[in-house]
């Protein structure tokens, strides 16, 4: 099962409105690596501990985004390694890679932006080229962690590039076939619809039909998922 993550108060007061998670959905569901659950979270350490645990019980592939920040309220790196029983290391060359970056903006570098330099042990460090704060990669007990930044302008090339690397490498038997078909409906109630369908239930494994209102057409899904053959 592949999970997601989304760290942040600004996602849960309506500072912001989360947009990661329609990104890396559709962008993994392209791939063959179909997203099952995905939550949104806090800063808080508590909830990010008692998070991570539940999922690394149910979930082989997790994705968290946001917390990688310099400042105190960023807490995702620090938290999943305390959760894992992991120590840190610090990672020189991604410190210095922080440094140039603020050299090529023209911007002081504060000492504050050294913890974006730490990294639970074991960790694969995914570098950040379009900001200061890198993400990493930790398989540990057979589940792939994934942890990145929370702006899409630094998460998404991430995803785009080392994490679908990573996941292609080491994470190829969780993908799946989707094939979809799309049938718009006008004239007809939901409610009709279902009835009409209802024939058809209990549905052939893998097999799954979704209805959305679309005003003022009623949009039906059928989607069939089936391993991959290797």
């Amino acid at each position: 099962m592949i999970e997601c993550i989304f760290i942040g108060d600004e996602l849960l007061d309506g500072r912001i409105l989360n947009r990661n998670q329609q990104s890396i959905a559709g962008f993994l569901a392209v791939q063959g690596y179909l997203v099952k659950q995905a939550t949104s979270i806090t800063d808080h350490p508590d909830q990010i501990e008692t998070v991570i645990k539940d999922a690394m019980k149910r979930s082989r592939i997790i994705i968290t985004t946001g917390g990688l920040g310099p400042t105190e309220d960023d807490r995702t790196t620090k938290t999943i390694a305390d959760t894992l029983n992991l120590s840190l290391f610090k990672d020189d060359d991604s410190i210095q890679k922080i440094k140039d970056y603020f050299n090529k903006t023209n911007r002081p570098f504060y000492e504050s932006n050294e913890k974006q330099g730490l990294f639970p042990n074991g960790a694969i460090v995914i570098p950040n080229n379009n900001g200061t704060a890198p993400g990493f990669a930790l398989n540990y007990k057979d589940t792939w962690l994934f942890v990145l930044p929370g702006p899409p302008s630094e998460m998404l090339p991430m995803l785009n590039g080392p994490v679908l690397d990573l996941l292609n490498k080491h994470c190829s038997a969780y993908q799946k076939q989707l094939k979809t078909s799309l049938f718009k409906c006008y004239g007809a109630a939901e409610s009709e619809l279902s009835d009409r369908l209802n024939t058809l239930y209990p549905l052939p494994k893998g097999v799954n039909i979704t209805f959305q209102v679309r005003h003022p057409e009623i949009h039906i899904r059928l989607h069939a998922e089936s391993e991959i053959t290797q």
